[in-house]
């Protein structure tokens, strides 16, 4: 299993700093706002004119998004997906803009799991 975390985007002193000494609810609670949006990127490729997901993901997740640990490029990123989103259909484009971001944020939280679940 890969362990190193090099993220491009999420700043790692802040992230893992941010869940120090937290509880297992609340990385679980960070981690569950990154699997929807994993889940809502999917729905939306089989149903690309699902105004609900957009909303979904506009209203609700990236605003939980932008309060997680994730630095200052990472938020900028956060805030072109909203951009994006409100002005463009292209799935395809937003699961690239998504992809990254989602994916350091997953490693970030399994690498936090295994340290609580090692205590």
């Amino acid at each position: 299993m890969d362990n190193d975390f090099k993220p491009l985007l999420v700043n790692e002193d802040i992230f893992f700093n941010h869940y120090k000494g937290k509880g297992l609810a609340e990385i679980i609670h960070g981690l569950s706002w990154v699997t929807e949006s994993f889940g809502i990127v999917d729905q939306l490729r089989k149903d690309p004119g699902n105004s609900k997901l957009k909303m979904r993901l506009i209203r609700d997740i990236l605003p939980e998004l932008k309060k997680e640990p994730v630095g200052e490029k990472a938020f900028s990123r956060l805030n072109e997906i909203e951009i994006y989103i409100e002005k463009h259909d292209s799935l395809e484009t937003l699961a690239e803009m998504l992809d990254i971001l989602l994916r350091e944020l997953s490693k970030g939280y399994r690498l936090l799991l295994q340290g609580y679940a090692t205590r």
